[in-house]
């Protein structure tokens, strides 16, 4: 019974094990059979998945911040423009499908400048373009043989309504081309070298030249048309100093380059309007670069022609700092030959002095003709090398120096013109270069203009002379000098000319040098202008460089130091007048003037009685009132003013007053 019970227990066991397993595989089946009927809904959830989440604070990768900006108290947060995802990809595909030829064709070339739509604010217009410009500049100064296509594009911004725009589009070239530009001119190709052929890195190069020097051409005359027309219709004033700004910078780096001539004429202009701006200022600032780095004198030469057309359409008449410019020409330290308004003098080398036949080296026949032989060869390389370059400076230089002095006898021509004193000055600075045959004619000129100023000087009312003394002394010092500085340039050529009237009449105006209050004053004096003195008098003498007391104390030396023929008379009267001058001069007048006492004393003889208070013997009292320096009686004077610059209150005049004469 028992067993019967145990049997049946582990039958039925073994029948509900069976049923799990059977209900298990069934639900496992059941489950896969559903997730094969259930995959599709997978996949959909996949795809939800892949889309982005919405989020307020999301900003795309093509969309750049810039830094806020405040305005009227208002903070606003400024942002680049979109650009599409499609042209990215566009781009790209493109890429893929062109070979490396058109991939940098493709790069280089620019995008159409979007920052032309008006109802955009006009801040921010500016800002795109400021920021378009440099990026291009930027790419152009990394690899320019490859952008150099947006050189096209900077002048498309200089065709902009906004002048800011246009101002920042000059000064962005000006920069670019400054950098770009090589050291040597880029000649048009021939007809044959455009058909022959040649390698690609050739043909790339010769690109890239052609580009450069055609986009600065019609950059520079883009320049040039805006300069002229500004007195027309004037630019926005930053546009106009951004032309000059220009002109500076390539006038001072690239003045080998191609055409140089828009440059030149585009300073010109500029230099023949009103000065004291700025932009006059960067002009002025160019062509003194221009005139002291020019080595072959070719583009001094044609800023010389360009201000010779200029001023000879205005019947010479112009401002002084156009011929002040004049006295930064190298041809002044480096031209050695003379010269006129219409022809040069050439001086023969002076000949080496041949060696004495004992100090010879001998040298056989063989060795003679080898060394001959050698020597025709390094001439023919310093022909082809130096030689050449420096007869074509001096070429160069010697036009130059001819339209120096047509300009200068030009002016001269007519006694009223305002630039009288730039022009004797410059003679007297180019006084080693005119040429002794028109020396004489020139004296004659010069004596004429100091008879007129004088006859004007002494014919005026005492009000008008008041306010114009100042200029006439000035000019009639100038005559003086100049005259005195040729006969000194001219040596041993001249000495039969006589300077008599030009001494008289330094003598002569003396007194009224040191009783003008503006002896001392130049233009970098810190002074108050005088409310009852005419503007244009004291525009006029400030841009002469030297001032009266200058002047005046370099006529007395080349006329006492210089000339061997002066009588002692003649010495003894003007001493006995720059001593009465002094007293009445400024403290650095009064002491220079003692000095130069000292030295003329103890420099000519038979001046001790001048300083002697014995009896003498004499003939007439001295004129003190007498100009003429024959007929004043110097013989008999006294120089008393010596004990009274003793008591002056500066020690440099106390000190120098002390007159001795020394052992000579």
């Amino acid at each position: 019974m028992t067993k019967k019970r145990k049997q049946n227990t582990a039958k039925s066991s073994e029948k509900k094990q069976k049923t799990d397993d059977n209900s298990l595989n069934t639900s496992f089946s059941r489950s896969k059979a559903l997730q094969d009927q259930n995959i599709e809904e997978w996949n959909v959830e996949q795809d939800y998945e892949k889309v982005p989440r919405v989020n307020p604070d999301f900003k795309p990768k093509n969309k750049h911040e810039r830094l806020p900006v405040i305005h009227n108290g208002v903070v606003t947060q400024v942002e680049d423009e979109d650009v599409p995802e499609s042209a990215d990809e566009s781009d790209g595909s493109q890429e893929i499908d062109n070979s490396d030829d058109t991939k940098e064709t493709s790069s280089s070339q620019p995008t159409v400048p979007s920052d032309r739509d008006l109802t955009l604010p006009r801040k921010l217009r500016v800002q795109m373009a400021k920021k378009k410009l440099s990026q291009m500049a930027s790419e152009v100064l990394t690899d320019p043989e490859s952008n150099y296509s947006f050189l096209k594009v900077f002048r498309e911004y200089m065709d902009y309504d906004d002048p800011t725009i246009v101002a920042l589009a000059i000064a962005t070239q000006s920069v670019v081309y400054k950098d770009i530009i090589p050291a040597y001119r880029i000649r048009p190709l021939t007809e044959a070298e455009k058909t022959a052929k040649v390698s690609k890195e050739v043909t790339r190069t010769r690109n890239y030249e052609q580009s450069i020097a055609h986009n600065f051409t019609a950059y520079t005359d883009a320049i040039l048309h805006m300069v002229k027309a500004h007195s027309k219709t004037p630019f926005p004033l930053n546009v106009y100093e951004a032309c000059t700004r220009a002109i500076n910078m390539l006038l001072t780096s690239c003045a080998h380059f191609n055409s140089r001539e828009n440059l030149l004429k585009a300073a010109v202009i500029v230099l023949g309007r009103q000065p004291g701006s700025s932009a006059h200022a960067n002009c002025v600032e160019a062509i003194k670069q221009v005139f002291s780095t020019d080595q072959d004198g070719s583009a001094s030469l044609d800023v010389v022609r360009l201000i010779e057309k200029m001023l000879r359409r205005r019947q010479f008449k112009g401002y002084n700092e156009i011929l002040d410019l004049f006295l930064y020409l190298r041809l002044l330290n480096e031209f050695t030959a003379r010269a006129s308004a219409t022809t040069i003098d050439t001086e023969s080398e002076e000949t080496k002095p041949k060696l004495k036949k004992k100090d010879r080296v001998h040298l056989s026949k063989n060795e003679r003709k080898k060394r001959k032989e050698a020597k025709k060869v390094e001439e023919e390389f310093a022909k082809a090398e130096s030689q050449v370059s420096a007869d074509v400076r001096f070429r160069n230089q010697g036009e130059t120096l001819k339209l120096v002095f047509s300009i200068y006898f030009n002016i001269l021509k007519d006694p009223q013109n305002k630039l009288i004193g730039s022009a004797l000055e410059g003679l007297a600075r180019f006084a080693h270069l005119v040429e002794s045959s028109l020396f004489s004619d020139l004296l004659v000129v010069i004596r004429e203009l100091t008879e007129t100023r004088m006859a004007e000087y002494r014919s005026e009312d005492a009000d008008e002379q008041a306010t114009e003394t100042p200029n006439i002394i000035r000019q009639i010092l100038l005559c003086i000098v100049t005259a005195q500085s040729l006969l000194e340039g001219q040596k041993w050529e001249s000495n039969n000319l006589d300077l008599s009237y030009f001494i008289n009449t330094l003598h002569a105006i003396t007194y009224d040098v040191a009783l003008d209050a503006d002896l001392e004053l130049s233009s970098k004096t810190l002074h108050l202008e005088d409310p009852l003195e005419s503007t244009t008098h004291r525009h006029r003498i400030g841009y002469n460089k030297k001032i009266e007391a200058d002047l005046y104390f370099r006529a007395l030396e080349l006329m006492i130091f210089t000339r061997r023929t002066q009588s002692r008379h003649r010495i003894a009267a003007i001493v006995k007048r720059l001593a009465v001058a002094s007293i009445n001069m400024p403290e650095k007048s009064s002491a220079r003037a003692a000095r130069l006492i000292n030295r003329i004393l103890n420099k000519h003889s038979g001046l001790e009685h001048m300083l002697s208070t014995d009896d003498q013997i004499t003939n007439g009292i001295y004129r003190l009132d007498v100009d003429d320096m024959d007929k004043c009686l110097s013989d008999n004077v006294l120089l008393y003013e010596k004990f009274l610059l003793k008591d002056h209150y500066s020690r440099d005049v106390q000190k120098a007053s002390e007159f001795r004469i020394t052992g000579r």
